[in-house]
Formats: structure tokens, sequence, C-alpha cells
């Protein structure tokens, strides 16, 4: 969910920071079964596929994931989630990544781990 509200250019703007955990970052045909269209519209490929459209992020916006399941093609892939930072990076946006080693989807939520990395980015807002 994060990922498609920083990437909807409606929405970005409305947050200073986003967090995004174990996040989905290309739905593909997951998000064709689940959305019940074959309509190609702009709306539909946000869903599909927030990576491909992280030229419309306006925060700060903090990712975390964990490696335990490696680049395997799973709705939750590390793949995914690099090819995010990656496009984001690529466009000069303020993004921040963590791996964290060893933990799967489940894991990386209740992380304390996740808590001390966003932590600081948090507190800055505190003060704006």
């Amino acid at each position: 969910m994060t990922a498609l509200v920083a990437t909807d250019p409606e929405i970005s703007s409305q947050f200073k920071l986003a967090i995004a955990i174990s996040g989905f970052y290309d739905l593909g045909t997951y998000a064709l079964i689940n959305v019940r269209t074959t309509e190609d519209n702009d709306t539909i490929k946000r869903r599909r596929a927030p990576k491909d459209y992280t030229d419309n992020i306006t925060q700060t916006i903090l990712v975390v994931h964990g490696d335990a399941n490696g680049d395997k093609t799973t709705l939750v892939n590390r793949a995914d989630t690099q090819s995010f930072i990656d496009n984001a990076l690529n466009r000069k946006k303020d993004m921040h990544y963590k791996f964290l080693s060893g933990m799967a989807h489940k894991d990386t939520a209740e992380a304390s781990e996740t808590w001390e990395f966003a932590k600081p980015f948090i507190d800055t807002l505190k003060d704006q």
C-alpha cells in the first residue's frame, strides 16, 4: 500500500514520509485477478507496478525488506524491491533502505531494526 500511495501523483504530496515494510512493488497478474479488470489504463498500471512510477515520489521514503526469500518470484520479493529502490535513486528521490538479513516478510514489521532505522526520520518530522 505504501508504494502505491508514494507513487500516486494525486496522493504522494500529502505525506512527508513513507515507510514501506516488505511491500509489493510489482503485482503483475495478481493485481489483474484481484482488480478484476482487463482495462489497461494508468491507474491499473500503477496498481500493478509502483516500481515503474517512482518519478511520482515527492517525500522521503524508507524501505525495509528481509532477504530470507532471496530473489524468488513471490508477491513480496527482493528483486522487485531492489528495482523500486534503484528506480527511485536513479530519479534522485530521497530514498533510504535497509535489508534485514535472514528475515522473511512476516519478520520485518516486528523487527527492532525496523524501528531503529525509521525512528530518526520520524523524529525529524516532529519539529516540522
